[in-house]
């Protein structure tokens, strides 16, 4: 989108029959073809890069909530060193898809910021699911602009 111009870049993804898109803001790896891309034909990302300036203001409310947030920090800092030693990726928590941040319940301090964080967001969708039909699907889509 960048190297297209947004307008651009949504009229093709509309003509080629796209009706959405995602976008990835971080990256542990890659290497992108892109054949049309004026710019860049083929694009490698900075390993474990996040495309976004993150706001230290948004976690302060963990420490007021008593979430150990610098012990969070360095479990997952840990997880991921062991992940990128690894010469072969390998499934860590293989249950996730099923008990979700429950899986991470085994490590006390990240497993309290993961509840602290996703409580707005699930109370807000039970507030939502209260209002509308229950074949109603919910589709949610977070956007910030920095």
């Amino acid at each position: 989108m960048a190297d297209l111009g947004v307008q651009t870049a949504l009229d093709r993804i509309g003509g080629a029959g796209g009706t959405m898109v995602s976008l990835a803001t971080s990256y542990h790896a890659g290497r992108f073809l892109q054949p049309g891309n004026p710019r860049r034909r083929v694009y490698f990302p900075q390993d474990g890069t996040v495309y976004y300036r993150p706001d230290p203001a948004r976690w302060a409310g963990a420490v007021d909530a008593g979430v150990p947030v610098d012990e969070a920090q360095h479990i997952v800092a840990g997880l991921l060193d062991a992940a990128l030693a690894r010469e072969l990726p390998q499934v860590q928590f293989p249950d996730f898809a099923t008990r979700r941040i429950d899986a991470f319940a085994d490590f006390p301090a990240l497993y309290a910021f993961l509840q602290w964080r996703s409580q707005p967001i699930t109370s807000l969708i039970a507030k939502i699911r209260s209002v509308v039909p229950p074949t109603t699907q919910l589709l949610l889509i977070a956007a910030e602009v920095f």
